[in-house]
């Protein structure tokens, strides 16, 4: 069962005394403690500290101290990016709500967008039942891969290996948002001259009264 710490992203960042505190990911001393301070000692602030060295300590770090995290798109569900987090580009993707990765090559925290100004901003954050795998489930400013395309999924295996070259990228998108795009596919064809019988689709999307006629027809089967 996958956890959602929603409530308590949003409790921190309301929360004018949390701050990161940033420490070397090389100092095992401070692996186990929790890496954001509260500039104030109430009680309330003691209980949120509490929750978050609580929320890492549970998280099942591999033997470097790092866990997979999955950027997904909150609107249309598609997978933007992989990365690895540890325990303080958690607590910074908490408090900050832009997903902040930890990079293996240089061993420091990076936050997506902070060089191309394409922030993913986190709408919640979700860790899986072994609690070894997290999704930053957000909004992107824009493109995520650094392509320039919307998703850095954009290589369908099974195209490769039909060696269907000639389709070029396809973002992995779900089945309604695949559909969308093919209708949009469709619709850019619509104004180029073809040959033959159109599709059905390309019918409905050059002939307004057709497709009002169709839309009447459907809806009313909602109602009966």
């Amino acid at each position: 069962m996958a956890v959602s710490y929603n409530a308590l992203a949003q409790s921190l960042a309301r929360s004018s005394c949390f701050i990161p505190k940033p420490y070397s990911f090389r100092d095992t001393k401070l692996r186990s403690r929790s890496n954001v301070v509260f500039a104030c000692n109430d009680n309330k602030n003691i209980a949120l500290q509490a929750k978050v060295d609580n929320l890492l300590d549970r998280i099942k770090w591999d033997d470097k101290g790092l866990a997979v995290a999955i950027a997904q798109n909150v609107d249309t569900g598609a997978v933007l990016m992989q990365g690895f987090v540890n325990r303080e580009a958690l607590s910074t993707t908490i408090s900050s709500r832009k997903a902040t990765f930890f990079s293996r090559s240089r061993s420091t925290l990076w936050t997506k967008g902070e060089t191309s100004n394409n922030f993913i901003n986190i709408l919640d954050v979700y860790v899986d039942c072994d609690r070894d795998s997290i999704i930053y489930l957000g909004t992107p400013d824009g493109p995520t891969c650094h392509t320039g395309e919307e998703t850095c999924y954009y290589t369908s295996v099974f195209d490769q290996l039909n060696n269907d070259e000639a389709s070029g990228n396809k973002l992995a998108l779900t089945t309604l948002y695949s559909l969308e795009s093919i209708i949009s596919k469709r619709k850019e064809e619509s104004t180029v001259p073809q040959e033959g019988k159109p599709s059905w689709t390309r019918r409905l999307l050059t002939d307004d009264a057709l497709l009002c006629s169709k839309i009447r027809y459907f809806v009313g089967y909602l109602y009966n």
